[in-house]
């Protein structure tokens, strides 16, 4: 039998069966089982510990995982729209529309290399100047990548060019 410290508790307080803290009701998580609809203890001790998520099935976690994926797959087209139209905003202050302007400007199509965004499985990557921040264009991955490490630098970029010139059959 739990002993509780607290003996007349207000109605919107509830008492966690294990730390023994009388914590709001918004604190506790629903049960059907409990007569009163709350678990016994609160969020906070609910939360699985370090050593008993290690001690998990990750297999089971995973295939948990991949059926509510599965079941949810509207959510994950979404987040990516979301997300991706959201950190747009975020760093370089372009909204949908004008990265879809962007994108019919250039023919949805990379400005480097010229691969269709059809072909590829994400979406043209924003490309911007690291020192003034404005933004250039639309490029893919390999593009925008590639003149990253070059630190978009010209002169990096011509001699990269001409080593390649130098070894090409």
């Amino acid at each position: 039998m739990i002993q509780r410290v607290y003996k007349n508790l207000p109605k919107e307080l509830n008492e966690c069966a294990r730390c023994h803290l009388a914590l709001p009701l918004s604190e506790y998580t629903y049960s059907k089982s409990n007569k009163n609809h709350l678990h016994s203890n609160c969020r906070i001790c609910r939360r699985p510990t370090k050593e008993q998520r290690a001690n998990w099935d990750q297999d089971l976690v995973k295939a948990g995982n991949k059926r509510w994926r599965d079941r949810n797959p509207e959510y994950f087209k979404n987040l990516a729209k979301i997300t991706s139209s959201g950190r747009r905003w975020q760093r370089y202050k372009i909204t949908e529309c004008d990265y879809q302007e962007m994108l019919s400007r250039q023919d949805s199509k990379c400005a480097i290399c010229g691969i269709k965004q059809s072909e590829l499985a994400y979406p043209l990557n924003v490309d911007h100047c690291h020192t003034t921040g404005k933004v250039r264009g639309l490029l893919c991955q390999s593009c925008n990548l590639g003149i990253g490490r070059m630190k978009d630098n010209i002169s990096v970029l011509k001699s990269a060019i001409a080593y390649l010139d130098k070894y090409l059959p």
